[in-house]
Parts: structure tokens; C-alpha cells; sequence
């Protein structure tokens, strides 16, 4: 298996989660919050991880572990995803660049660190994301030539755009990696098997 090659992970979770009623972050998931699950499943990567937050920051911070990651205050966080990348690859020190930078998102409970792995050791000259149907989306590792293009994002489309534009792409299948929890009956119909 080839090593992992220098990895900066965006974890966000800075949306207010107005679909879903209440702060999604904290809700409950097996002996954890949401956050806190995918956090761990992150954190056990071994990389610099930068979490991006926004909505009910101050909540969610209180809620949160200790551990080897660095909170990233996205104050623009009602501008969307993009704003929330750009404020995350912001963050990561220029004496500290790493090689790919990897976008995950923290209502995604099922994704694992083996996915998640298996997209950072792939063809590291590529970007590699997940495939939604015909789209391309996150989790998506990019190589760090895309450090400018992604710390421009605006808007909420996030990384869409540049995923649809870049030919240089490998797509990869995980069907349980693109669970997105957005509502309520999301929540109802996954939180069982969790």
C-alpha cells in the first residue's frame, strides 16, 4: 500500500443546519454527537486537521474534545461552503504546506477512515473526489497546486465548479460516504445505524 502523502484536512461544519431545526453538529449519534464521530474518524487519519466552524460556534465548541486539531472560525459562514474552505486553507501555515489538502464534511457520519485513506493514497498528481451520480463532490482530496483556487471559493457551491471544470480527476464510489444528514427524517431513517 503506498504511504499517505502529506495531508491538511478541512472538516465543516460551519452551516447553521436550518433544515434540519436544531444544531445539527450536536445531535446525538451512538455514544457521540455527529461532530464528535466524524471528528474522531478524522483525527485517526494522523493528519493536521483544521475544523471549520460557524453557526453556534461558541455551542458546539463547548461540546467539543480535546485533541490534536485547530478550530477555524469561519465568520462568513452564511456566505456557503466556499467561504468555509477558503477560511480553512487560510489556516494552514505556508511553513507548514502539505502536499493534498482533503475536504470533508461533518454531517457525513458513515464516511471511514478506510474510505477516506483509500482517496489520499490514490494517484496524488489527481484530484480525487466521490462520486454523486454523475457529479463529482466530498470528501475530495486536492493536490496542493489547487491551494489558491480553493482559498478564492465563495459561495455555496463550494468546490463544485472546480470539481466539474478539472479534467485531472479520478472519481471514486462509496455509498455510505455520501450520506449527508440535512433533515430531520435524514436523521430519523440513519441515526439507527449509527
Amino acid at each position: 500500500m503506498p504511504a499517505t502523502p502529506a495531508t491538511a484536512i478541512l472538516l465543516l461544519a460551519a452551516g447553521a443546519g436550518r433544515r434540519m431545526g436544531r444544531v445539527k453538529q450536536l445531535l446525538p449519534w451512538g455514544e457521540k454527537k455527529l461532530l464528535t464521530h466524524v471528528l474522531a474518524e478524522v483525527l485517526s487519519l494522523g493528519q493536521p486537521t483544521y475544523l471549520v466552524l460557524g453557526a453556534h460556534a461558541e455551542e458546539i465548541q463547548a461540546e467539543l474534545p480535546e485533541g490534536p486539531y485547530t478550530v477555524v472560525l469561519n465568520d462568513r459562514w452564511e456566505e456557503g461552503m466556499g467561504g468555509s474552505i477558503a477560511a480553512g486553507v487560510a489556516a494552514i501555515p505556508d511553513q507548514e504546506l502539505p502536499e493534498q489538502i482533503l475536504v470533508c464534511l461533518g454531517d457525513q457520519p458513515f464516511v471511514t477512515r478506510a474510505y477516506l485513506q483509500q482517496l489520499m493514497r490514490a494517484d496524488s498528481s489527481l484530484i480525487r473526489a466521490t462520486a454523486y451520480g454523475q457529479r463529482a463532490g466530498v470528501p475530495a482530496v486536492f493536490p496542493i497546486r489547487y491551494r489558491t483556487q480553493l482559498g478564492q471559493l465563495t459561495g455555496d457551491a463550494g468546490a463544485r465548479n472546480l470539481l466539474r471544470e478539472e479534467s485531472a480527476l479520478l472519481r471514486f464510489s462509496a455509498e455510505t460516504a455520501i450520506i449527508d444528514l440535512d433533515t430531520p427524517e435524514d436523521y430519523q431513517r440513519y441515526e439507527g445505524d449509527s
